[in-house]
């Protein structure tokens, strides 16, 4: 079991909640990517179980340190779109043994693909992987990839592939994104 302070950092600086990264090849993602880990140990390639126990006892280890009333989220690495690669059915179940660790979001982004996804170009390249996971948990799943704009993340939402969007490079470019696109939507409705 993975042990933290009792008075986590982020918590104490204030900050709304705690995102684990679980994605773009990063370690969490190696962990649970199959095209990565190879290990034989409890912590193995093979199963599910053993391609996210570290994940769960970092959830269980935050959850001691934080309360059960402050926001986790986890961003997942939903599929490699490579062959031998993490599968879609493989993050579904991964997010439904999550939600019972008690994250309270999951944001859905690609795995060992990296930010894009080899196979779509269109705004929300996720969304295959969101809506599956989106209707086999109760807890919120966000949706990043590709959305630059808010008619995009509209129809996405009004498609129900998801039930938040996140929008990151746009933001980047220009600070004022979130406020334009929300004054554009208001002034065409």
């Amino acid at each position: 079991m993975i042990l933290l302070r009792p008075q986590f950092r982020a918590k104490k600086a204030g900050f709304d909640g705690i995102e684990l990264h679980s994605a773009h090849g990063y370690l969490l993602n190696q962990f649970f990517s199959p095209l990565s880990n190879k290990r034989k140990d409890c912590y193995n390639g093979i199963t599910i179980e053993g391609r996210i126990r570290l994940h769960l006892e970092i959830i269980a280890s935050l959850r001691d340190a934080l309360g059960s009333n402050y926001p986790l989220a986890i961003r997942l690495g939903a599929c490699d779109y490579m062959e031998g690669g993490t599968l879609i059915s493989d993050s579904v179940a991964a997010a439904i043994e999550f939600e019972k660790a008690g994250i309270d979001l999951l944001d859905i982004s690609g795995g060992f693909c990296s930010y894009q996804n080899p196979d779509s170009q269109e705004p929300g390249y996720f969304s295959e992987c969101s809506k599956a996971i989106k209707n086999a948990v109760s807890i919120p799943v966000m949706l990043t990839g590709g959305i630059k704009d808010i008619q995009s993340a509209e129809a996405l939402l009004k498609q129900q592939k998801a039930d938040m969007i996140g929008v990151g490079r746009p933001m980047l470019k220009d600070a004022q994104w979130a406020l334009t696109a929300i004054s554009n939507y208001h002034k065409t409705r």
